[in-house]
């Protein structure tokens, strides 16, 4: 496994946080685009799993898991210091997202890689934070 690289950046949105997961996806994907990223597929479902966003960059095709989690900042500051949604990713779950990409990249020619967009969204400030991990294989 290769080496992990942490980005982040805060978003402010617009919209009211009942939807957290697509919500966190959204802004995530966002993000990304604003990283140079082209968007190639969101909520891919290969049957056995489910890619949250396919994306593009300088040639490697990225697979991106998302995790995301709302909370009130100003009441949890100190967790919010310690806690990253992306450590929720485990071992069994990179394992079949790499199933998937192959799958996916079944008769394709190119470079992929696995990443990790961890999103906190803080439901009184309307704001979220992105953490994004990046794995070559």
């Amino acid at each position: 496994m290769g080496t992990f690289v942490f980005l982040s950046n805060v978003y402010v949105w617009n919209m009211p946080v009942n939807k957290v997961g697509k919500l966190g996806e959204d802004i995530a994907t966002r993000f990304l685009v604003e990283k140079g990223f082209t968007i190639i597929e969101r909520n891919k479902n290969l049957g056995f799993a489910e890619i949250d966003i396919i994306c593009e960059k300088e040639g490697t095709v990225h697979f991106v898991e998302v995790k995301s989690n709302s909370i009130n900042f100003t009441e949890v500051r100190d967790i919010l210091e310690n806690y990253k949604p992306e450590e929720r990713v485990d071992r069994r779950k990179i394992e079949k997202i790499a199933k998937a990409a192959e799958v996916y990249m079944h008769g394709r020619v190119g470079e992929w890689q696995i990443d990790v967009a961890g999103v906190l969204l803080d439901q009184g400030l309307k704001k979220a934070k992105v953490s994004f991990l990046t794995q070559e294989f």
